[in-house]
């Protein structure tokens, strides 16, 4: 009887961070959207001097709507992964003894883990956002349906996953990191004994989403580069495929150390906030649904 109890009460326990985790990326993604599809610009392009001169220039050239193009699988994409990444770090830190009792380097782990089962969704979602994001790939698809129609039909269902490698080497580590300086941020402003105020919530989302960027944004542009480089290789003649390896030396022999890091001015500000209203919103939901099960 004692085992059914304790299951049950893992299962609610599970359904409540798959639900708190899907509000919260639903609402981070449309804040944080338009910022990365500036990025993602940024990083496959050299026509723009800066955030500001590619934000003017897509508005001008594209209108508004171009910053939130591609944004259907992202959207879909943030709810799973959030609902996913909340889902598989509560169960990792309770399988561990419950978070609350566990050390910063207990957390880190629990955090690695959660990049194992987002790499697996992440990568053909992201896949198609940077193909419909990227300024030379943008106009060859008729939306997120025709990218993804075109892709299989000429390069084969493999083609989604191309960059996983770098989304995982992304990922486990990012994980780490993310959780890691969130609990050291939000417990360092919360009282012993206490629970996490909304202002402690925000401050450990902020500085989450800031370094988990700050350490993972070279696999990030390599990511970038492997899933938008295959159509202007076979327009030109050229392979049709380019390997983590040989994509990371491409960006060092243009623009050194410097080109792992582009785009990182946009992406830090739009970090803090969006991760700071994930926190926030999963708090938010995580605390009723412990109200109403």
């Amino acid at each position: 009887f004692k085992k059914k109890a304790a299951m049950g009460s893992e299962a609610r326990e599970q359904v409540k961070d798959l639900a708190a985790g899907t509000m919260a990326g639903l609402s981070s993604k449309v804040v944080e959207y338009p910022f990365d599809t500036i990025k993602v610009r940024l990083q496959t392009s050299k026509e723009y001097r800066s955030f500001m001169h590619c934000f003017n220039v897509m508005v001008k050239n594209e209108g508004v709507s171009s910053l939130f193009r591609g944004i259907a699988a992202p959207l879909c994409g943030a709810m799973l992964e959030n609902s996913i990444m909340f889902w598989s770090y509560g169960a990792a830190a309770r399988t561990m003894g419950g978070k609350e009792n566990l050390s910063t380097a207990g957390i880190t782990v629990c955090g690695a883990v959660t990049g194992f089962p987002i790499s697996l969704w992440l990568t053909p979602v992201e896949y198609l956002k940077c193909r419909l994001q990227a300024a030379h790939t943008a106009h060859l698809y008729d939306g997120i349906w025709g990218c993804l129609v075109h892709t299989i039909k000429h390069e084969g269902i493999g083609a989604l996953f191309r960059g996983g490698t770098a989304t995982l080497m992304r990922e486990v580590p990012g994980g780490a990191v993310y959780f890691g300086a969130y609990e050291v941020i939000s417990r360092a402003l919360t009282p012993e004994g206490k629970k996490a105020s909304t202002v402690a919530v925000i401050a450990g989302g902020g500085m989450a989403g800031l370094s988990y960027w700050c350490a993972i944004m070279p696999f990030d542009v390599i990511k970038s580069r492997m899933q938008t480089t295959v159509e202007v290789a076979a327009e030109a003649g050229g392979a049709a495929r380019s390997g983590m390896v040989s994509t990371a030396a491409t960006i060092y022999k243009e623009a050194g150390i410097h080109g792992f890091y582009t785009g990182l001015t946009v992406t830090a500000p739009r970090a803090i906030l969006s991760n700071a209203i994930i926190f926030c919103t999963y708090d938010y939901f995580k605390q009723a649904l412990d109200r109403l099960l």
